[in-house]
């Protein structure tokens, strides 16, 4: 057994010119190198729709930041609670607020809860004064493009890893089909001590 692990590696691949390779292990060996071959593809592919997204994420940071405005926006009621599930509390209330052309707009608007009446809030309103989501951030351009880099790398490695698992299962019942095959041959005339 060699202790080298690149000698090993080489002998896990196919690449040792080894006599005694079956067909079936030849087959193995050849899925074994794919799997190397597409995770080293999906590194350099996760690396470059990484990038990708990264790059997309921050213009739409510049877009939403030239076109989204913060104005101060005071609420007209109190905010009733309306908890949910995934994130935190939050109320729709009436508010006015002056858009950024300098017009007065009433309307709803996301609140905290518990504010009350004449509280003043911050939203963001677009070039008309109509109310829309806060800007993208960076923490959101660095989650979403990681979740690319990695999330179709990953997918593409594990699909490889199920075909190798899949081949190293066909050829193992190839394999132990062939055994009984032979030993079917060979066991009438099999004898233990001259027996």
């Amino acid at each position: 057994m060699a202790a080298n692990p690149l000698v090993r590696f080489r002998r896990w691949l196919g690449f040792d010119r080894n006599p005694l390779r079956r067909p079936c292990d030849r087959v193995e060996a050849a899925v074994r190198r794919l799997v190397v071959l597409v995770t080293l593809a999906a590194v350099v592919c996760g690396l470059m729709l990484g990038m990708k997204a990264y790059g997309e994420g921050v213009r739409a940071e510049q877009e939403q930041a030239r076109a989204r405005h913060a104005t101060e926006a005071t609420l007209l009621d109190d905010a009733r609670v309306h908890a949910t599930v995934n994130g935190p509390a939050t109320a729709t209330v009436m508010a006015a607020w002056k858009g950024s052309d300098g017009r007065d707009h009433q309307g709803l608007v996301q609140a905290p809860v518990l504010s009350v009446k004449g509280q003043k809030i911050t939203i963001y309103t677009d070039a008309k004064g109509e109310p829309v989501q806060r800007p993208r951030d960076r923490e959101t351009t660095v989650v979403a493009a990681l979740t690319v880099g990695t999330g179709v790398p990953l997918a593409m490695i594990v699909a490889s890893c199920a075909l190798l698992g899949v081949t190293r299962m066909l050829v193992w019942r190839r394999v132990r089909r062939e055994w009984a095959d032979a030993w079917t041959v060979v066991e009438p005339t099999w004898r233990i001590n001259g027996r």
